[in-house]
């Protein structure tokens, strides 16, 4: 792909929210400021961390610092960046993890992506190693019960992703976003939905977007490397109940009476049989948070019909991730 700097005159504006992150986040600075892409400006928000960050991200004088007094997580985080932003109409959100690290042209192309496409976000190829062998994400794809999964993940890269493709989403490690994908979808001050602490915040995002009839893009040409983790055992309750309170908030309500309810009253059993103290932990949740999602349901601009050809198309996609019955049940008992 040609990239015609003269053309990009956006400005991408770059958020990151670190937690102890101090060890991880020169590494992603000083690729950030490599970037070919002219008109960058970054802003590192932590979350009163207990290492030396502030010190660290001070040996930047183009990076603005936020430190602040709570941990309020990931959504929250990128939500008091955002507000602090004079977007213009053209202008873009980079979401960037801090143990991301990315290629020299990353931003170009995905501004380039979005420009051709009029895509309201997108994503490049994420890497899990340095090497850049193997698959972290090609994309978020995602079930009709809100399971989503990234395309790709721990497969060796054999070119399978090679080509530019409309995805259902992005993982929110490094994902582009428009301003005029986060002014239509925010509700109030807020991009990510503030109940969710950690986790799935991007994909409720995600969902949001599709259903306001915005496009995702993934575009392979622009790289980056993203090691990820595992999530802490002690947070799969909070997990699973973002996700369902995900579900009742996008959810057709065809869907939500008749599918996606009878699915999270199961799940809520299951873990109450098989983790009592958690299962009770997520029933309390999922009640609390029940009629604040209801009531930040939305009027879709798609049909349900084009809902559903995401999901049926989730099933092609490839992953080592679970995605079948049988692996997500047995990742349900023994994890999440």
């Amino acid at each position: 792909m040609e990239i015609t700097m003269s053309r990009l005159t956006s400005t991408v504006y770059v958020g990151i929210v670190t937690y102890n992150s101090a060890h991880l986040i020169e590494a992603c600075l000083n690729a950030l400021l490599k970037q070919a892409y002219p008109k960058v400006r970054i802003v590192v928000f932590d979350n009163n961390s207990s290492d030396d960050i502030g010190k660290r991200v001070q040996k930047y004088p183009r990076v603005r610092f936020i430190q602040s007094a709570q941990n309020v997580g990931y959504g929250r985080g990128h939500n008091s960046i955002i507000s602090t932003i004079p977007f213009k109409r053209n202008d873009y959100y980079l979401t960037l993890n801090p143990d991301a690290r990315l290629t020299p042209t990353y931003i170009s192309r995905l501004v380039t992506r979005c420009r051709r496409q009029k895509a309201g976000w997108a994503v490049g190829k994420l890497y899990k190693d340095i090497k850049q062998t193997i698959l972290y994400s090609a994309g978020h794809a995602m079930f009709r019960d809100g399971y989503a999964f990234n395309i790709g993940y721990g497969m060796k890269d054999t070119e399978q992703y090679a080509f530019a493709r409309k995805i259902f989403g992005a993982p929110g490690a490094a994902a582009l976003y428009s301003y005029q994908l986060i002014r239509d979808i925010s509700a109030g001050n807020n991009f990510f939905d503030p109940v969710f602490f950690l986790y799935y915040e991007d994909i409720d995002v995600d969902w949001r977007a599709n259903l306001m009839g915005y496009t995702c893009w993934f575009e392979p040409l622009a790289t980056a490397v993203h090691p990820g983790g595992v999530a802490p055992r002690r947070l799969i309750g909070d997990i699973l109940c973002n996700r369902f309170i995900m579900v009742i908030k996008n959810a057709f309500f065809m869907d939500l009476l008749f599918y996606n309810f009878p699915i999270i009253f199961f799940h809520l059993v299951v873990r109450l049989i098989i983790t009592p103290r958690v299962g009770w932990y997520m029933i309390r949740q999922v009640l609390k948070q029940t009629k604040g999602a209801l009531h930040l349901r939305k009027a879709a601009t798609i049909s349900r019909a084009d809902m559903h050809r995401w999901y049926r198309d989730a099933a092609n996609e490839v992953s080592k991730q679970p995605r079948n019955i049988v692996s997500r049940s047995l990742a349900l008992i023994t994890n999440h």
